[in-house]
């Protein structure tokens, strides 16, 4: 029962926003446990994160209270960079594996996928230079701003970690 079958069912709308929706909430959680990490190592009390809501992936961010000052500027600057390299490295990953998935893809399965506007994606220098190296040909350089290009979920919300 595909988007084609003709028989109404929405398993395939599942199929493809499950894994963007756990991926995003994936690559929160995981920047959300390099503040906790620091936090846990340095002995700063921390409260529970907030989320953020937001108009892109439906997630923002979230903020995290600290109930206690960091014993010097080191542990704040530990406490503050944790977070956003682990979403880094999370959305890397994704992104990478999102491409690999794309690129492995039988056609059928490819036509399926939710397309992207090449505007968007050269919007960001490291993604769409990791997009570009491992989709080859050019795929950005395309001077048709409005052309899109099918993309796994998985390397949607890798991209959309990298820009946001």
């Amino acid at each position: 029962t595909g988007a084609d079958s003709g028989d109404g069912s929405l398993n395939w709308l599942y199929d493809l926003s499950l894994p963007l929706a756990l991926s995003v909430l994936a690559t929160q959680i995981l920047h959300e446990a390099g503040h906790l990490i620091i936090a846990v190592k340095d002995e700063i009390e921390i409260g529970f994160p907030t989320f953020v809501p937001g108009f892109q992936f439906g997630l923002t961010g979230a903020i995290t209270p600290i109930k206690s000052s960091p014993k010097n500027i080191k542990s704040l600057f530990d406490f503050a960079i944790a977070g956003p390299l682990f979403g880094l490295a999370a959305s890397i990953i994704l992104l990478y594996s999102g491409l690999e998935m794309t690129v492995f893809m039988d056609a059928s399965a490819q036509e399926q996928l939710p397309s992207v506007p090449v505007e968007l994606l050269r919007s960001s220098a490291l993604g769409g230079g990791i997009i570009d190296f491992l989709l080859g040909d050019g795929v950005l350089n395309s001077p048709d701003s409005s052309e899109m290009i099918k993309l796994h979920p998985y390397a949607i919300a890798g991209f959309g970690g990298l820009v946001s």
